[in-house]
């Protein structure tokens, strides 16, 4: 699915994307799903601003991020609340 097709999804609970790079402009399409709740990134490298924008993605009860040896931000990634 083009990423981008995302944020058309306004009803959208739960999604898996694997493989795709997780920046800011992907994260930042999950903000505008006011009713995501579930988020899971598989082998995604997650840039910093995508970590800054997951730590605002208030309305979600769970995130799975399955972490590959590109993921440079551990450390923010383990401190998110």
């Amino acid at each position: 699915i083009e990423l981008s097709l995302i944020e058309k999804c306004t009803k959208l609970r739960s999604i898996v994307i694997n493989g795709t790079s997780a920046e800011g402009r992907c994260i930042g399409q999950f903000a505008k799903l006011k009713s995501l709740s579930h988020l899971t990134l598989l082998n995604c490298p997650i840039d910093q601003i995508g970590v800054d924008l997951l730590s605002e993605l208030r309305q979600l009860r769970s995130l799975t991020l399955e972490i590959s040896d590109n993921v440079s931000n551990i450390d923010a990634i383990l401190n998110l609340k």
